[in-house]
């Protein structure tokens, strides 16, 4: 009984700790903003310096109106100070939109600075 109740225990440990590992490599990312353009959406996401766009995907809740939900797959490591964050643009083809298909983001839109244009 104690081997069979030790064996739950750590199976249940692994489970965590997979779940934990995909949550830290794969998270619904703040932005600091997006411009809607002809050919698809501009995300203005944080950024140290080493972001592309290979370091996000798009997610796409089939509901009504559709959910789209930008998600970064990798954390940048890099240490620049980009207060205006960087532009990654994603095509309406790459979102899996159609025209003037009505749709939800779920991304929050995190703290923004005013910047100084001295």
């Amino acid at each position: 009984m104690k081997k069979i109740l030790f064996i739950n225990v750590l199976l249940f440990i692994q489970l965590l700790s997979a779940n934990a590992q995909a949550m830290k490599t794969h998270f619904s990312s703040e932005i600091l903003g997006f411009e809607m353009v002809s050919d698809g959406m501009i995300f203005i996401v944080y950024s140290g310096g080493c972001t592309s766009k290979e370091d996000f995907r798009i997610d796409i809740l089939e509901s009504n109106p559709v959910q789209v939900n930008l998600v970064r797959l990798a954390f940048d490591p890099c240490e620049a100070y980009l207060p205006l964050g960087q532009k990654i643009k994603f095509t309406w083809d790459e979102m899996g939109l159609r025209n003037e298909q009505n749709f939800f983001l779920r991304n929050p839109i995190g703290l923004l600075t005013k910047p100084s244009f001295n």
